[in-house]
């Protein structure tokens, strides 16, 4: 048996409303598979989403929790929107804690996949080059994931939409310009929805030193 998982951080309650705002808007304006407008998809960043099999689902806890300790919180400002392949990210800066973070993260979860891809990531689609550039290839090959090590960008993604080549320009004029900062104090697990959303949280890992 396999089973996918994705560790993230859950931004605040006051980001949360605002991205579902902005989800909202997307949605008005544009066909899509989802946006955050859907309650059941939980605003969230992905450090690191992969393949496993379910027998060392204990072992990713294990590996997370030691991560966690081993974390003070830190802060993180977004702001800038970005279509990546008809996905909307809301970007968060770049930012060495998090850069740190997912970097552990991935180094302690990459072996425990055994190779494994997420049902997304057929290897046709990332061999031939039709979906993935050569250094999303790589990462594919490498990681499991495209999103990760050098390509690491943390976002929130505020929808996925059916016209791909909507433009940042377009993206401005539809939702302004919308920045927030939150405090990541926790790491947690998410399930895995369509699309990569995340439709539940299966545990949460406080961080070191962190304040409830």
């Amino acid at each position: 048996m396999e089973r996918s998982v994705n560790v993230i951080i859950v931004p605040d309650h006051k980001t949360q409303c605002k991205a579902r705002e902005l989800g909202q808007q997307l949605a008005d304006n544009f066909e899509n598979y989802y946006t955050l407008a859907d309650t059941t998809c939980i605003p969230h960043t992905t450090v690191y989403q992969a393949q496993y099999p379910a027998k060392n689902f204990e072992r990713i806890k294990t590996a997370i929790i030691a991560t966690s300790k081993s974390c003070k919180p830190f802060e993180v400002y977004i702001g800038p929107y970005q279509n990546h392949h008809g996905y909307i990210w809301w970007n968060i800066l770049q930012n060495k804690n998090l850069t740190e973070l997912h970097m552990q993260v991935l180094k302690k979860l990459n072996p425990l996949r055994e190779s494994l891809l997420l049902p997304s990531l057929t290897p046709t689609a990332y061999t031939t080059g039709e979906k993935f550039t050569k250094e999303e290839a790589e990462n594919v090959k490498n990681y499991g994931a495209v999103v990760v090590d050098k390509l690491f960008q943390p976002h929130v993604t505020l929808a996925k939409l059916k016209d791909s080549d909507a433009t940042e320009a377009e993206l401005y004029e539809i939702l302004g310009k919308v920045e927030c900062k939150f405090r990541v104090s926790e790491i947690a697990i998410g399930e895995l929805g369509d699309y990569g959303t995340v439709v539940r949280i299966l545990e949460k890992f406080p961080m070191k030193n962190s304040r409830k």
